[in-house]
């Protein structure tokens, strides 16, 4: 019944994920992408595949602290991000106002380094459904610590984890655990 949040959903891979560990069974998805090649090709892997298709929507707006239009590098790969010198411009929204009166279970946070504000658009939604998170701390060098405190201010009951999915460093993930979940 996993309710998935994925900020930064590029080209629907993690989606993909989701949907093969779940066997297909999670109750609903949303994914957002700013960069618009890697929405087409979101929308696309959602079209095309039936246990994604129906329960998964797909927003062209990246995820930030406030609702504002921002520069943001379309590069068409995982590294699109918002950035000053970008080449396009493109709606940045809240997940407090755009989820406003959805209770998501899971989300994850994957946007190039703008995971701190994100989760301050967040706030309602942590404070409200207490959902599992996932939040990407290796963009910026201060994330791997700022997050984590942000994280325990927003709800000191999460358990939180730190974990590397590559050898390098790279791709480093805290995990949020609510309370009363089950680590898997």
């Amino acid at each position: 019944q996993e309710y998935f949040v994925d900020c930064g959903a590029y080209d629907g891979d993690t989606l993909l994920g989701l949907a093969e560990w779940t066997g297909g069974t999670f109750r609903q998805a949303v994914g957002f992408e700013a960069d618009p090649r890697n929405f087409a090709l979101l929308e696309g892997r959602i079209a095309a595949d039936q246990r994604l298709s129906g329960r998964t929507r797909a927003v062209p707006a990246a995820v930030g602290g406030t609702r504002s239009r921002l520069r943001f590098a379309a590069s068409g790969m995982g590294n699109a991000a918002l950035s000053d010198n970008g080449d396009i411009e493109v709606d940045c929204v809240p997940l407090d106002e755009v989820l406003d009166a959805e209770t998501p279970t899971y989300i994850k946070m994957d946007i190039e380094g703008a995971e701190m504000e994100a989760l301050a658009g967040t706030e309602k939604i942590i404070a409200r459904n207490a959902p599992l998170l996932a939040i990407c701390a290796y963009h910026t060098q201060s994330h791997m610590w700022e997050i984590p405190l942000r994280i325990r201010e927003l709800l000191p009951e999460y358990r939180l984890f730190l974990r590397m999915h590559c050898v390098d460093g790279f791709d480093l993930v805290c995990y949020a655990i609510p309370p009363g979940r089950r680590q898997s």
